[in-house]
């Protein structure tokens, strides 16, 4: 007898019909959201509310993941405006592209937060890829709240 896993038990009989039993079940590989609902309440709760809402509008998903693209483009004129004025830029990294190379500095900004709506789009039928498209929204509209800040400090 054979006992490898995967391998198929010998015959059972049941009456006149014969079986074969597997060692080993397939777990399933499911993508999407758990079907089952859960009769619990809170926070967890009204937040599957909002992404089970939003994975069945595709149109938000695009409006999120454009009002994300259309405030980086905002933080980054706000930016440039910031820096002609003679403050320094906070992050690293672009200060070191607007120091070498400006039109780097732009390309790179816009291209980077162009490629993640991409990624996130193509990946919007996973929770988790729904949830960075809110929080991806969320995290520039408070840069542009900290632009604004910044700005109205800097004249004042």
């Amino acid at each position: 007898m054979d006992t490898r896993p995967g391998s198929i038990r010998p015959e059972r009989r049941t009456g006149e019909r014969r079986t074969q039993k597997r060692w080993f079940v397939l777990h399933e590989r499911r993508s999407g959201f758990d079907r089952r609902r859960t009769n619990a309440e809170g926070a967890g709760v009204r937040v599957d509310r909002v992404l089970r809402w939003l994975r069945e509008r595709p149109r938000a998903v695009v409006w999120l993941l454009v009002s994300a693209n259309v405030l980086n483009l905002l933080d980054l004129l706000l930016t440039v405006n910031v820096l002609l004025v003679g403050a320094s830029e906070a992050n690293p990294v672009m200060a070191w592209l607007f120091d070498t190379q400006p039109a780097l500095a732009w390309i790179f900004k816009i291209g980077t937060i162009a490629a993640a709506s991409t990624v996130l789009w193509g990946l919007r039928k996973f929770r988790l890829a729904l949830a960075a498209t809110v929080c991806f929204a969320a995290v520039f509209g408070l840069v542009l709240v900290y632009d604004l800040v910044g700005l109205a400090v800097l004249y004042w």
